[in-house]
């Protein structure tokens, strides 16, 4: 399989993977041949080319168009298979925690609204200027799961191994325990 920058994508090829939102939803299935509305569509989504890292393919794109903040698409897959896509906001170096608390209240209003009321959620510690710190010694934990026959929605901020705070959202069959905070892409800086 070839991945190609959608800019490089032509009227008549045919997609051997789906691509997908963040919450699993197909956006283009698997066997869809390309038109050039569709392209041109995928484009003002701000999709572009894949990136591979390792087992994740990675897509620079605005998916909520409502946030400012960088976003990245990642595909996670496992035996060829796609085991876990996941939506990644990162937290702007030198940026305000009020601002960055504010993003991830906005986004859990989108979430809300498209969803409803999560099935679960965890919560340790409060938004501060120590928070790349509190996130660090387990001080910190943000997470809200949606379930679905089909898997898991989770938002949250994962804690990192390299101190990075980033905003994730993830949708799986399974994910880690919503209690541990060791469930973000580390993989993906």
């Amino acid at each position: 399989m070839q991945k190609i920058p959608i800019k490089l994508a032509e009227p008549e090829m045919i997609l051997e993977k789906p691509v997908l939102r963040p919450n699993g939803l197909v956006i283009v299935g698997e066997g869809t041949t390309l038109t050039e509305t569709l392209i041109n569509r995928l484009e003002n989504m701000g999709i572009k080319g894949g990136i591979e890292q390792g087992n994740a393919i990675i897509y620079e794109g605005k998916m909520m168009t409502e946030i400012d903040q960088r976003q990245r698409l990642v595909m996670i897959q496992d035996k060829g298979l796609l085991a876990r896509t996941a939506l990644l906001i990162d937290y702007q170096a030198g940026g305000r925690v009020d601002d960055f608390k504010q993003t991830f209240e906005e986004i859990k209003e989108i979430l809300l609204k498209r969803y409803g009321h999560p099935a679960t959620f965890y919560e340790k510690g409060d938004f501060n200027d120590d928070l790349a710190q509190n996130l660090a010694n387990g001080e910190f934990v943000r997470n809200y799961e949606w379930h679905f026959p089909e898997g898991v929605v989770r938002l949250g901020i994962p804690r990192r191994t390299d101190r990075q705070v980033r905003i994730e959202i993830h949708f799986a069959r399974t994910l880690p325990s919503i209690k541990l905070n060791r469930w973000g892409l580390e993989q993906v800086r």
